[in-house]
């Protein structure tokens, strides 16, 4: 079973994505910042990818991006960055500190459907 954490703390994004997340037949589990993500991560290591924001209160995305780097346990797990209000330069910054991939917002099914298949289906392999 395929687990998808969902981190952003609008939660009408957050239950947008997690929709489109199990519409495509994938656990998908909500949290509002990267703070909750972490523990989430750090006590269920079968999560497969997470999906996250950029802007948000406790530990921000990148945050999160960078301790998960850091830390050998969750390093190699997926994350897909989403935003509506950063621009190339911070997305270029972004994907250097680990990021997967970036996707902007309002995220489009058909692109996260993509992005998820192409990172589960590399895991797998």
């Amino acid at each position: 079973m395929v687990k998808i954490v969902v981190v952003d703390d609008e939660k009408s994004s957050r239950l947008s994505i997690a929709r489109m997340v199990e519409r495509m037949g994938y656990v998908a589990i909500q949290c509002q910042n990267g703070k909750i993500a972490l523990d989430i991560l750090e006590n269920n290591p079968d999560i497969n990818l997470v999906i996250t924001d950029v802007e948000m209160p406790e530990m921000d995305g990148r945050q999160l991006i960078q301790t998960m780097r850091n830390n050998a346990a969750l390093s190699h797990i997926p994350i897909i960055l989403i935003s509506g209000v950063v621009g190339p330069r911070q997305i270029s910054d972004i994907l250097l500190l680990g990021a997967t991939a970036f996707i902007l917002k309002p995220v489009q099914f058909h692109d996260l459907k993509e992005y998820i298949n192409r990172y589960i289906e590399s895991k797998s392999l």
